[in-house]
C-alpha cells in the first residue's frame, strides 16, 4: 500500500514547496524508474574511447569462421593485447 498512500502525500508535500504536478510512488515503480534514470545518465555521459579486440579467422575443412577472444574483453592499447 506504499504507492496508494505515499503518492498523494508526496504530491501534496511537493506542491507546498512550489512544484506543480502529480507524483506517483510505488514499491516497484520507484526503483524501476531510478534504474531507467541511471541508464539514461550513463548514455548522456558516454564518451567514445578507442579499443582493440583479439580476433582470428579460423579455417576448417567445412569452411571458415571468425573467432573472438572473450567478446566482452577489450584493450585500450595494442600493447595490452600482448601482456
Amino acid at each position: 500500500m506504499i504507492g496508494m498512500n505515499a503518492s498523494p502525500l508526496y504530491t501534496l508535500n511537493l506542491q507546498q514547496k512550489g512544484v506543480q504536478g502529480t507524483f506517483s510512488l510505488g514499491r516497484v515503480q520507484t526503483p524501476t524508474l531510478y534504474l531507467i534514470f541511471q541508464r539514461q545518465e550513463a548514455i548522456e555521459n558516454f564518451k567514445k574511447e578507442p579499443f582493440f579486440e583479439v580476433e582470428a579467422s579460423i579455417k576448417v575443412n567445412q569452411g571458415s569462421f571468425k573467432g573472438v577472444l572473450s567478446p566482452t574483453q577489450r584493450f585500450k592499447t595494442q600493447e595490452e593485447l600482448f601482456f
